[in-house]
């Protein structure tokens, strides 16, 4: 089975508090005892100042390459929007 985790709740201002806190280890623990399940972790590009620290803490744990960035279609950063 393949289990994909949206980290979103570990990318927001609240990364620091406790859906942060959570989200992170609720998806460790997931890896740690996931049998023969192919795990995904799925983050937000629109966070991408975050995205390295969440590839460390799960460095040794996952393979990379099961470290997915999605990037919604369309979207306009948030500068283009006032124009």
């Amino acid at each position: 089975m393949r289990i994909v985790i949206d980290m979103q709740g570990a990318q927001t201002e609240s990364r620091f508090r406790d859906i942060g806190r959570y989200t992170l280890s609720f998806a460790q623990a997931i890896i740690r005892n996931h049998s023969e399940h192919e795990i995904i972790l799925s983050l937000n590009g629109l966070f991408p100042y975050t995205i390295e620290s969440i590839r460390t803490t799960f460095d040794g744990l996952l393979p990379q390459e099961n470290i997915r960035i999605w990037y919604a279609p369309g979207h306009r950063r948030r500068s283009e929007e006032h124009t």
